[in-house]
């Protein structure tokens, strides 16, 4: 009925080219992912470590200090609830309290970082 009059040749290279291209960038994205996997769950990467172990308690830090003024109000010890007491006072009182982020610090530790991997780069 109808004749195929397209150049089928030159639609197929472009097509080819097209799936290489969509697969060296999927090839790259694994190995960027892989690599920052690596080095995210590197047991020996101790700064990483930190860092995770930190973001872990500021994420459950509503629970220990729901825990916390629960034996602040209502535990049996004397001793117990005044140290509950002393600690959310402190908590909320001081600067770097509970919680806080000290993001200057951790701004210093990757600039530093960063210089470290520059000069490593350059030897």
């Amino acid at each position: 009925m109808f004749d195929d009059i397209s150049d089928g040749d030159s639609n197929a290279d472009s097509n080819n080219a097209e799936t290489q291209d969509n697969t060296d960038s999927l090839k790259a994205y694994r190995e960027a992912l892989q690599q920052e996997w690596e080095t995210k769950n590197d047991p020996t990467n101790a700064k990483e470590t930190v860092k995770t172990t930190k973001e872990e308690i500021r994420r459950r830090l509503p629970d220990y200090l729901a825990n916390m003024r629960g034996l602040a109000m209502g535990a049996m010890s004397e001793s117990v609830r005044y140290q509950a007491n002393k600690f959310l006072i402190e908590a909320v009182l001081s600067s770097g309290g509970v919680g806080q982020k000290d993001t200057l610090a951790d701004l210093l530790e990757e600039m530093e970082e960063a210089e470290k991997e520059g000069k490593a780069s350059d030897a």
